[in-house]
């Protein structure tokens, strides 16, 4: 039973594989982006700085896109708050980012982002 377990897991990896390359060649194929995809699919028509914006968020981990933290401030600001900050992770990054020094912020930064 083990060595039938084990085997199934070994031919899991050039099955995810060939499904991501799979994938990547469809979206190549495509000329396309899942955002533009997004909007044109349901007759909506949006200006370009919507797109560009969703797909500035939609590139890096635990960004929202520019209105939701708008709302965020406005709320906060109606409450007599003088600092807004969206989420528990921009929050802890910020003191991070007060302790420690600014370079190695950015390399953490980009290690996260996976730029570096």
């Amino acid at each position: 039973m083990l060595k039938y377990i084990l085997k199934r897991i070994l031919l899991l990896i050039p099955v995810l594989i060939g499904i991501t390359f799979l994938s990547f060649a469809l979206m190549h194929v495509a000329g396309s982006d899942v955002v533009t995809q997004l909007y044109t699919n349901r007759g909506v028509e949006v200006s370009q700085e919507i797109i560009d914006a969703k797909k500035a968020t939609t590139n890096f981990t635990n960004m929202v896109t520019p209105d939701v933290v708008a709302k965020k401030a406005l709320t906060d600001a109606e409450h007599g708050k003088d600092m807004s900050v969206y989420s528990t992770y921009v929050k802890t990054c910020h003191t991070i980012a007060k302790l420690l020094p600014q370079k190695t912020m950015m390399k953490l930064w980009l290690i996260q982002q996976r730029l570096l």
